[in-house]
């Protein structure tokens, strides 16, 4: 008798599939693909937060050159409105 987390993991892996040639195997035949779906998790997990981070630093460096551009707008239309006026 499959335990719920067995029929789960064999649903989920029929709907991927992924041929079970024999279910007769003990509790480990599933080790190998659950330690590889693990490592799928972690990958992902650490590309989106690097990929955060990323548009974190991104977001920091944008925003001080707009306000470097602001500033030199300014600037600019002072000088301009000093000289015309």
């Amino acid at each position: 008798m499959a335990t719920t987390f067995e029929a789960t993991t064999m649903a989920i892996y029929l709907s991927l599939n992924v041929e079970v040639v024999d279910d007769q195997r003990g509790a480990d035949f599933l080790a190998i693909p659950l330690l590889s779906l693990a490592w799928l998790l972690v990958v992902g997990w650490w590309c989106q937060s690097q990929t955060a981070k990323f548009q974190r630093r991104y977001d920091d460096w944008l925003a001080t050159w707009r306000l470097r551009l602001v500033l030199v707008s300014i600037g600019w239309r002072a000088l301009a409105w000093g000289l015309a006026g």
